[in-house]
């Protein structure tokens, strides 16, 4: 283990990938993911008309004028809630959106919890929803703390086919993938999702948490640390 790869510390493996061949590393970068504590999440049946969930910061960039799009596409009764921090302007901008697409009885702007919340608040919920459009490097290579989060909490995904995420998607079978960025392509991710797949989804989410946590993530970055004082330890 060399210096570099101990200080970098990127969330995924495609950025630990970038990382070598800008640098020209000899070794890949140590990946340490964003993962939350674990907390049980409290027990909770899925619900039909399903209840998505979006939480995060609320910007632009993120799909949520997308998503907002998509809606009137979605199986009936299918409802979304956007829950974030948000400016007023932005805020006035969704919202807007909301009335032009006329989903207004289905899709609901509430306000931010705290940190420590998430997981307890979005367990309430039954699909966990990202649609990150891939305009960018950082974008195709995220992975972002939500998804970990929404796993937490038990809710069957639907995110994006973004590399980082499909692959953790695909390995624990959490549900279904956004082939695009547009509100048809999320529509078409949404209806894939019925009772008896969420279920699936939510109970493969789960057990998945059991290790997808920082209890098991955090253990990879104190052995790192505890190597790199035996190495300098040894050189005095």
């Amino acid at each position: 283990m060399t210096g570099v790869q101990t200080c970098a510390l990127p969330i995924s493996s495609g950025i630990a990938t970038e990382l070598q061949r800008e640098y020209g590393l000899a070794d890949t970068p140590m990946v340490i993911r964003n993962l939350p504590s674990w907390t049980p999440a409290p027990s909770h049946l899925p619900g039909q008309p399903a209840r998505v969930l979006y939480h995060g910061v609320v910007s632009p960039g993120r799909g949520l004028d997308i998503c907002i799009r998509s809606v009137a596409r979605w199986r009936d009764g299918y409802t979304l809630t956007i829950r974030g921090p948000v400016t007023p302007g932005y805020r006035a901008e969704l919202e807007r959106e909301i009335a032009a697409a006329g989903v207004a009885d289905r899709v609901s702007l509430v306000e931010p919890v705290p940190v420590t919340e998430l997981v307890r608040e979005a367990a309430a919920f039954d699909v966990g929803l990202f649609c990150l459009p891939g305009s960018s490097p950082q974008n195709r290579l995220a992975l972002p703390n939500k998804l970990f989060e929404y796993i937490m909490a038990g809710l069957a995904l639907c995110v994006s086919a973004q590399p980082e995420m499909a692959t953790t998607v695909r390995e624990h079978d959490l549900g279904v993938l956004i082939n695009g960025d547009t509100p048809e392509a999320v529509a078409a991710a949404v209806n894939r999702l019925d009772t008896a797949g969420i279920a699936r989804y939510r109970a493969n989410a789960l057990a998945a948490a059991r290790e997808l946590n920082w209890t098991s993530e955090g253990r990879i970055l104190v052995e790192a640390c505890a190597a790199l004082l035996d190495r300098r330890g040894s050189r005095t």
